[in-house]
């Protein structure tokens, strides 16, 4: 099994970040806010820019469920 290097960037953020998981693996990306209600769900090969300026400041959870069965979670803090 391929490790994965899943980066969030920039965190924290405002207006945008970029989700990158390498070696062009495909992943759904969950995120979550701080009271566990999902609010967004992606869809990615590799990395991926997307726009978060309708999130509020606050700390998210990323979730990121790729294809080989691996998963990782990551906070996400939005100013």
């Amino acid at each position: 099994m391929i490790q994965h290097d899943v980066r969030i960037i920039p965190n924290p953020a405002m207006g945008s970040v970029q989700f990158d998981i390498g070696y062009a693996t495909r992943a759904t990306i969950l995120i979550y806010n701080g009271q566990g209600i999902l609010i967004d769900q992606l869809y990615l090969e590799g990395s991926k820019q997307t726009d978060i300026s309708t999130y509020s400041a606050g700390v998210y959870t990323v979730k990121v469920i790729c294809t080989d069965g691996e998963v990782f979670t990551e906070k996400l803090v939005v100013l």
